[in-house]
């Protein structure tokens, strides 16, 4: 949970300054190294530093992908972005790879496996544009906005119209050859915007809630009556409807 915390700060700190994607593949390598090393460590020391890790590029993935998918969609369809991953679906698939494979070290290389194969996929997957936007990086905007059209067979959009949208969009951007200062967490603590402020506390506190009760269940689902793999399979399958169900009270 130490390294969820650190992976939170971190990773949504390091995708504000240098993008959303480069930021998600870094979690992803992180957690895989550390699923690596746990796998092999030889005393409890250095499986928990491993598990650290783990947990850091795990929490920091949760945080970048809710941020980089949402701003690809549209703001009628962002409620979807995190209420269909099948993230109840993997949990519960867990189960089925854990019966198979008990033994804790196999099912450690098993289960981190998949995210070797996420470096195939980098070459595919734009920036963020709205990073892009928000950064004034017209060029690579164009790319992007292009490349996203043509995916969809729809016409790409003029140059002109995106350099308005830019301008609009950072009406007191600093020019290119002036490095602006990096934003962290203190200034927003400090920032005089008491309204955005008090509603991303109110935001953390419910999180907060809800990672206790979620987590609690989680990692005390060995000690519940019935069987372990069944247990799992049915906190994955309230996972996915629950995730499901989201979407008809999200937005109203």
């Amino acid at each position: 949970m130490a390294g969820m915390l650190f992976g939170n700060l971190y990773a949504t700190q390091t995708s504000d300054w240098y993008g959303r994607k480069y930021s998600t593949f870094s979690t992803i390598l992180v957690c895989a190294l550390g699923s690596a090393v746990a796998a092999v460590a030889p005393n409890p020391y250095i499986y928990a530093v491993a598990r650290f890790f783990c947990g850091a590029g795990f929490s920091g993935y949760l945080s970048i992908s809710a941020i980089y998918t949402i701003e690809f969609m549209p703001t009628k369809w962002r409620m979807l972005c995190g209420a269909v991953g099948p993230f109840g679906e993997a949990t519960m698939s867990l189960a089925l790879i854990a019966y198979y494979i008990p033994t804790w070290r196999y099912l450690t290389w098993a289960t981190m496996t998949p995210l070797l194969l996420t470096p195939l996929i980098f070459p595919f997957v734009p920036e963020s544009p709205r990073w892009l936007l928000q950064k004034g990086k017209t060029d690579d905007l164009v790319k992007v906005l292009t490349y996203i059209a043509k995916i969809n067979k729809c016409p790409p959009i003029e140059l002109e119209t995106i350099e308005k949208i830019v301008a609009k969009a950072n009406p007191t951007r600093k020019p290119t050859d002036v490095k602006e200062p990096r934003l962290n967490f203190f200034d927003f603590a400090k920032s005089k915007n008491k309204e955005i402020r008090m509603k991303a506390i109110c935001l953390m506190a419910i999180f907060f809630a809800f990672s206790i009760i979620y987590f609690g269940l989680s990692f005390n689902i060995k000690n519940m009556n019935g069987n372990l793999y069944w247990n799992l399979v049915f906190l994955g399958f309230v996972d996915s409807v629950g995730f499901k169900m989201a979407i008809f009270v999200m937005g109203r």
